[in-house]
């Protein structure tokens, strides 16, 4: 009788730590990859950032000598389904870009934002550019250089040609 009872509690002990070994092994394989950093943005002494978790994302706007947080907006909510995984459900920010008066926001699934830094007004746009071309502003402005230069229009990259939109008239010279 003893020896049953040996055996069946060195059994339980062994199917609870086969139990725990694979929670920590599943849990352990996440689907995806941790975001890319984004890099900050910083003018006129304030630093606009990414923050959130997949779920909220956030611009904070930050004095730069003081680091003072001046304020923090919603980007957007990313609706999670329970019944998923989490990790495949986290969207977040991927990429920033300032112009003028308004901080352009892009996320991982090409969605983009603008936020008008006067009164902190959060508005999903139509993307105007490709996925990973705000990357290349550089060569975007090279492109309008050329093309205010007289440069034949084979010369232009594909990208410039599509800005030609109701969004930003004003963007390029006149072909």
């Amino acid at each position: 009788m003893k020896s049953q009872r040996q055996l069946s509690a060195r059994v339980g002990r062994s199917l609870f730590l086969c139990g725990v070994i694979a929670v920590f092994t599943v849990s352990a394989t996440a689907k995806r990859l941790a975001p890319k950093p984004v890099p900050p943005i910083v003018a006129n002494g304030i630093r606009y950032s990414a923050e959130g978790n997949g779920e909220d994302e956030y611009v904070v706007a930050q004095d730069v000598s003081t680091k003072k947080v001046l304020w923090k907006v919603n980007i957007f909510h990313n609706q999670i389904d329970p019944w998923m995984e989490r990790d495949v459900q986290d969207v977040y920010i991927n990429e920033l870009k300032l112009n003028d008066k308004t901080l352009f926001v892009m996320d991982e699934k090409s969605r983009c934002y603008s936020v008008d830094l006067a009164t902190h007004d959060v508005k999903k746009r139509a993307c105007v550019l490709r996925r990973n071309s705000l990357r290349h502003s550089l060569q975007l402005k090279q492109a309008v250089e050329l093309r205010s230069t007289g440069q034949p229009r084979a010369a232009v990259p594909t990208c410039v040609a599509e800005l030609r939109t109701p969004q930003l008239p004003s963007l390029l010279p006149p072909a």
